[in-house]
């Protein structure tokens, strides 16, 4: 998978804990679920804490507005934790379910796990129990909102229009996004083990290389334009960044490259490029030959000045001044 070609794993991201949490509980004794709420929120700030008094007006509440997560009894009337469960994962099958319940044993825990059920948690006596249940609010939260983020950035990946590929830190490829396989022509498995060097041009020089290594292992972004070879054998030209990716070390254990290509911007580019050194080179030449018309045309004008009367010496010297304007 794309997450594991990363390296990375569901831990608690911190980064959430100071956002707001909306939490639901629901529980048919309203004293004890007011209780819940206000505990709750005392131990933590980020959290607020709607209340139902049974499944079925969670369920009307959830229709209206999905919480971040949901807290629920098991013992319920009409119907109980489990089936208020199965029927939120009907249509919300990953949002963070919690099972707080006075009544507990080893097969509603299974029977809750096999539900898909987020954590299991038996009520107990005293405050503990509410600290214990907000850290598991959080944990669930924060493990669900990064998967949710994985599979934004995921899906922002594969979709993109740039060429995107993942080595680790021997430059050998370990991810491919579909433009990559559109523009190159290698399917993810005829790349993903093997290095950049299959789309190597012969193009550039050693050094090229060399400083491309020098900056990204020295943990910096090299950004170039690049003239790499198609499994085709054809050219293309690209805009390349190659960025290091730091996982809790001080030097890079992998790199992302992002390529785009540019192969018609930069025909378009040489095209101009060459009009405009043809124009240059007629301007040129229009120059020269202007020129040594006019100085054709001032020598005959001295010429003919021995041959005219005063009258036309007047238009002569007038030509000869207009012919150097």
């Amino acid at each position: 998978m794309f997450e594991a070609s990363l390296g990375i794993e569901y831990e608690t991201d911190t980064r959430w804990v100071d956002t707001t949490i909306t939490v639901l509980h629901v529980d048919d004794d309203p004293a004890l679920a007011e209780m819940c709420a206000e505990f709750l929120e005392r131990e933590a700030k980020q959290l607020t804490v709607e209340t139902a008094t049974s499944a079925e007006e969670g369920l009307e509440h959830i229709n209206k507005q999905t919480p971040d997560c949901i807290v629920s009894d098991y013992d319920m009337p009409g119907m109980d934790g489990l089936e208020f469960l199965e029927q939120v994962r009907e249509t919300h099958p990953e949002v963070p379910f919690i099972l707080f319940t006075g009544k507990g044993s080893e097969e509603i825990a299974s029977e809750a796990i096999s539900a898909g059920v987020t954590d299991y948690l038996q009520k107990s006596r005293g405050r503990d129990q509410y600290r214990i249940l907000r850290n598991r609010i959080r944990n669930g939260v924060s493990n669900y909102r990064s998967k949710r983020s994985l599979r934004m950035f995921r899906s922002a990946v594969e979709h993109s229009g740039h060429s995107i590929y993942l080595t680790d830190r021997d430059g050998v490829i370990e991810y491919v996004n579909p433009s990559f396989t559109e523009i190159t022509g290698y399917d993810p498995e005829e790349a993903i083990g093997r290095t950049p060097m299959i789309l190597k041009s012969g193009r550039h020089e050693d050094r090229f290389y060399a400083d491309l290594w020098e900056t990204i292992l020295g943990g910096e972004v090299w950004e170039s334009e690049i003239i790499n070879e198609r499994k085709d054998g054809e050219l293309y030209v690209a805009e390349q960044t190659i960025a290091p990716i730091f996982i809790g070390a001080d030097e890079p254990e992998k790199f992302v490259a992002v390529n785009h290509e540019i192969t018609e911007q930069k025909r378009h580019q040489l095209k101009l490029e060459a009009q405009c050194d043809s124009f240059g080179a007629l301007n040129r030449m229009l120059r020269y030959r202007i020129r040594d018309d006019l100085q054709a045309v001032t020598g005959y004008a001295e010429l003919l000045d021995r041959h005219v009367d005063d009258a036309g010496a007047e238009y002569l010297e007038i030509l000869e001044g207009r012919s150097w304007d």
